[in-house]
């Protein structure tokens, strides 16, 4: 039996905070992790329905898959072989903290997506992502200082 128990994430390395703050402060971004909370979409329905232009929509979303603020819930190909993937806000909730001079996050991870992804692989992919944009190859499952899984 699945625990009910909200899965929840501490994000406390610098550039992780940074990039969820970032998402946070864009208004678009903000648009599309609230249209895709419930179900999953694809960029063109997203797009449509935030009334967000078409290509700034494809960048948000490429941009916040990369930092782990969306998954990529399934990929649909259509009978004429087209390929497109449908999103997924992976946090139903965040919460910035400050103590002292520490900001960190606090995500819960979106029920939606939870029996997908556990927040300790979350953790893990987020990480991946990162050690893939900074150092342009992927150090599999390891959990960053600062990073950790609260569950």
């Amino acid at each position: 039996m699945q625990s009910l128990e909200p899965k929840t994430v501490e994000i406390t390395g610098q550039e992780e905070v940074t990039a969820v703050a970032r998402i946070l402060a864009d208004e678009y971004s903000r648009k599309i992790m609230a249209a895709a909370l419930s179900e999953a979409k694809s960029v063109e329905d997203l797009s449509k329905e935030n009334h967000i232009p078409l290509s700034t929509c494809y960048r948000r979303v490429h941009d916040m898959l990369r930092d782990g603020v969306v998954v990529v819930e399934r990929i649909v190909i259509t009978r004429d072989g087209k390929r497109y993937e449908l999103y997924r806000s992976g946090f139903s909730s965040l919460t910035l903290r400050l103590e002292g001079n520490m900001i960190s996050i606090i995500g819960t991870v979106n029920h939606g997506v939870a029996d997908k992804v556990n927040a300790s692989i979350y953790a893990s992919k987020w990480n991946s992502a990162w050690s893939r944009r900074t150092t342009g190859r992927r150090e599999a499952h390891k959990v960053p200082d600062g990073f950790s899984s609260l569950c």
